[in-house]
């Protein structure tokens, strides 16, 4: 009973950490998103990891987190799960350098609903 309960919660205990400018300050974002690059996500992948499961729900957490607190913007209003997965894992393969948050950031970008 307690699993969903905290599992709801998890996209708004990433608000906490993730980078939205509030008064021109960041904030400090963790978790496997924050330490990870596309090139590990890249490989995950190619090699069947856990951890590509993991940074992709970290991803989607982070996003929902920044719907849920900026719902004019609501980046994924019209998209399904598996498309905006494609569209991470896409970022990625041809942005290796960029660490995974802010592939979010950039797709947060692309897809305001202002």
């Amino acid at each position: 009973m307690r699993t969903p309960l905290i599992r709801a919660m998890i996209p708004v205990l990433l608000l906490a950490t993730a980078p939205a400018a509030t008064a021109g300050q960041w904030v400090k974002v963790n978790g496997i998103g924050a330490k990870a690059d596309c090139a590990n996500l890249v490989e995950w992948k190619e090699k069947d990891k856990p951890s590509y499961e993991k940074a992709l729900q970290w991803q989607l957490g982070y996003l929902s987190s920044a719907a849920l607190n900026l719902p004019k913007i609501d980046p994924m209003k019209n998209l399904d799960e598996e498309e905006v997965v494609r569209w991470l894992s896409n970022y990625c393969t041809n942005h290796l350098e960029l660490n995974l948050s802010e592939v979010a950031d950039k797709f947060l970008k692309d897809h305001r609903r202002n």
